[in-house]
């Protein structure tokens, strides 16, 4: 292909020719769908096949949609549900040197009585000791296990 002559693309679903991408007036590339195919047939604003009613999961919690907060640019209008689970079983708001704590660790369980709001510089002492108290019950099995043969 010679220089600075386009090459003839053809949209991903027909025979009509994709649209041209400029950026102040200079050529930037092409798109892959032609004018009647842009968007595939959806409209701005319109709920997708996505749409889980709200709910997303990030890192093993589970974040609900908190119709409470404003669209404010770079705050997110999700809220994790074992806060508002703590908030609602506790009666009070969760300050910010404080965090709800999962007793089982599984994250994605937000039953009330699984949950705790502690001290946040409590919360890796909490986790260590957690973790010392499984291995020790771990250990006693075990022990159990040999004086029983």
């Amino acid at each position: 292909m010679k220089k600075g002559i386009r090459q003839k693309i053809k949209c991903r679903y027909c025979e009509n020719l994709v649209i041209e991408l400029y950026t102040k007036d200079r050529f930037k590339g092409y798109g892959k769908t032609c004018n009647e195919h842009r968007n595939n047939g959806r409209k701005r604003g319109k709920f997708n096949n996505k749409w889980k009613g709200g709910k997303t999961k990030r890192q093993g919690y589970v974040y609900i949609l908190d119709e409470r907060k404003n669209e404010k640019a770079g705050i997110s209008r999700y809220t994790a549900e074992h806060t508002l689970v703590a908030e609602e079983k506790y009666g009070r708001k969760v300050d910010k040197n404080e965090l709800v704590h999962h007793l089982n660790g599984v994250r994605d369980d937000n039953r009330p009585e699984n949950l705790i709001i502690i001290n946040r510089k409590g919360h890796e002492t909490w986790t260590y000791v957690r973790s010392l108290q499984k291995r020790i019950r771990e250990l006693e099995v075990l022990l159990n296990a040999r004086s029983n043969n």
